[in-house]
């Protein structure tokens, strides 16, 4: 068994399609703390366990190209999370995870402050380095109780990312928030005439665009000055996307900053880089050649 620092099983020749399957396998794990993985086995057939999995490698078997891209997506996962602890321990927070250990629509990120939900929110993050969960998830599903002035909530965070699947800003007319990769706001109206729609989807390619306020009455679009996008029916309801871009939901302090590589994603910090996911792409690539797989 090997655990930690990996033997260099032909290390000097572990470049391109050099070395042993063994050999590239643990070029890949030498990116991340080495007590966050085991490896027991021979040069061609072994196994590997990490965050919360077991791989298996055979050189003669058809799936190795798989192992090693699984094994490839468990080394990002791992290092996400070292760089998301990192930052914890750079700018340490009182109580629950900050936010902006997560990311997500900037429009989220508005509504969060607007309505004063972003400690709930922070109180369901956990720090995981496990596939498909690193380094940060959570999830906030929150009733309405329309007697104290709350609308139902639900946000999903995985992989340090928040998507908000349904936000409710208004119950007359039914109102709700769709906030991921675009911003969309969905508004149930019996009729919307569709001149008035022609109109507005002109609007939204023009260079300076409508505040969405201007048609939409309701406090927080006004207060997070919405701009449109784009509008279009969908069913009984009318549909307006909002400008949106992602970034960290809060700002991440310059402590944290500096524990991370120069061309770390300003929209996700704790991610490899590209040139990291670049070099693990070259090995899984490599292994896959090395045992007359399709590259």
């Amino acid at each position: 068994m090997v655990t930690g620092a990996p033997e260099q099983t032909n290390g000097a020749a572990m470049t391109g399609a050099g070395g042993s399957p063994r050999a590239i396998a643990e070029r890949l794990l030498a990116t991340v703390d080495p007590a966050a993985w085991q490896l027991t086995g021979k040069a061609a057939a072994f196994r590997i366990a990490i965050t919360g999995t077991s791989i298996v490698f055979d050189a003669s078997a058809a799936s190795v190209g798989q192992a090693f891209e699984q094994l490839a997506f468990a080394v990002e996962a791992r290092i996400a999370f070292e760089r998301a602890h990192a930052m914890l321990a750079a700018a340490p927070t009182a109580g629950p995870l900050p936010l902006w250990l997560v990311s997500g629509s900037d429009v989220l990120a508005r509504w969060l402050s607007w309505s004063g939900s972003g400690k709930a929110l922070r109180k369901t993050l956990r720090l995981s380095d496990a596939l498909g969960q690193a380094p940060v998830s959570g999830h906030l599903a929150r009733r309405a109780r329309r007697e104290l002035g709350q609308h139902a909530a639900r946000i999903r965070v995985r992989q340090g990312v928040a998507v908000a699947e349904a936000i409710e800003l208004a119950e007359r007319p039914v109102s709700v928030a769709v906030l991921g990769d675009r911003a969309c706001i969905r508004i149930d109206v019996a009729a919307f005439p569709d001149t008035l729609l022609g109109a507005l989807q002109q609007d939204s390619g023009r260079n300076a665009p409508r505040s969405l306020s201007e048609i939409v009455d309701h406090p927080f679009i006004a207060a997070a000055d919405l701009k449109l996008a784009g509008v279009n029916h969908d069913g009984a309801a009318v549909v307006f996307e909002v400008e949106s871009h992602q970034a960290p939901l809060a700002p991440v302090p310059k402590e944290a900053w500096a524990v991370l590589p120069r061309d770390a994603d300003p929209a996700y910090p704790w991610r490899p880089t590209a040139r990291e996911i670049r070099e693990h792409d070259r090995l899984v690539e490599a292994g896959r050649r090395l045992v007359g797989g399709p590259a």
